[in-house]
């Protein structure tokens, strides 16, 4: 048996680097709602890591069909050369792309924006509104302060609808609400919900996350509303956005819990999402921009 020459040896290796191996994905493959998850929450790596270990045996067939090209195209007579002996050193420029994006690209994430307040929750409208809706230091009141609503201009309105309120609200008019005043009291007076919390749904191409989410860009028109992920109550979640709107999802308030948190809305992810409890259709979930 012949013995390869440093210089075939050299030719080999830059033509294996030159035609390096990809995974085709189906177009039924898709990602878990496990691997959306561990994405959102920042852990792509993990992912590609664990597609990997699961596609190991297809991996090491595309490497040795690489190594076996490049070898046909440079040595004229593969089988009078001992290539076993060079397999090693071979697939040590050999790296397999595991095509990831395309993956990302087809795989749209629903997702659940919510306020969180050092006053925990809200409870339901008839709770609420027995003793009477108050701007004062609780959750109700920095919800209102998140979205942007003369709290007097809110009162006078509630005051009109029937709701009981108590105590003063200030007249703040330079705000730029993102949603209608109409539309909250009507997302208040249909909740039923134990302790709500006020959240902003939607959706995100997982090809956008190049890490950690720093920002988002909710569009007018998105959905949003009151929800209890824990319990799958909450109200009619039919505020729509009225203008875009930023969230800076790093930035916190009085407070490390004065936040507002992403998360999944899928099923699995943790408590109930949505779409189990509304049973919503796609057109609910509105494309929100990833500002990384």
């Amino acid at each position: 048996m012949k013995t390869i020459t440093e210089e075939q040896k050299r030719a080999i290796i830059a033509e294996i680097e030159a035609n390096q191996p990809e995974i085709f994905w189906d177009y039924c493959d898709e990602l878990s709602n496990d691997d959306i998850c561990a994405i959102l929450n920042g852990h792509l790596y993990d992912v590609e890591c664990a597609i990997w270990e699961n596609n190991i045996e297809y991996i090491d067939d595309l490497e040795t069909g690489c190594i076996e090209a490049a070898c046909n195209k440079i040595l004229i007579d593969v089988s009078e050369y001992e290539i076993e002996d060079y397999l090693d050193i071979f697939r040590e420029h050999c790296c397999v792309d595991l095509n990831i994006n395309d993956l990302l690209k087809r795989t749209e994430a629903r997702i659940r924006l919510t306020l969180y307040s050092n006053y925990d929750c809200m409870n339901s409208n008839y709770s609420e509104n027995s003793g009477g809706y108050e701007y004062d230091e609780n959750y109700f009141t920095d919800m209102v302060k998140f979205l942007q609503i003369n709290p007097a201009e809110l009162q006078k309105s509630m005051s009109e609808q029937g709701f009981k309120t108590v105590g003063e609200w200030p007249n703040i008019t330079n705000l730029n609400p993102i949603v209608n005043i109409s539309d909250f009291l009507v997302e208040l007076n249909n909740n039923c919900g134990g302790a709500v919390n006020y959240c902003i749904i939607g959706k995100i191409k997982l090809s956008d996350i190049t890490g950690n989410i720093a920002k988002v860009i909710c569009h007018a028109g998105t959905m949003s509303g009151l929800y209890d992920e824990s319990y799958g109550s909450g109200s009619v979640l039919e505020c729509s956005l009225i203008r875009d709107f930023e969230i800076d999802l790093t930035k916190r308030g009085a407070t490390e819990y004065d936040k507002v948190h992403l998360s999944p809305d899928i099923k699995g992810a943790g408590g109930y999402c949505t779409d189990e409890v509304y049973g919503l259709t796609s057109n609910c979930y509105k494309n929100i921009t990833v500002i990384n």
